[in-house]
């Protein structure tokens, strides 16, 4: 008895906060790609830098 109630706040918690773990999914899938993208653009921008002047 206490399991099937407690399954049922469980569904209705997730149900009415599964948009907030969305959200946070968002934000973390954000923040790792954003990270990616400026290490790439800072190796870049080291790389081009220094690439000029050796040449």
């Amino acid at each position: 008895m206490y399991m099937v109630l407690h399954l049922k706040l469980l569904e209705q918690y997730m149900a009415t906060h599964h948009i907030f773990y969305y959200l946070i999914f968002v934000h973390l899938t954000l923040q790792i790609i954003q990270n990616l993208i400026c290490k790439n653009l800072y190796q870049y921008l080291i790389y081009f830098h220094y690439g000029n002047l050796y040449e």
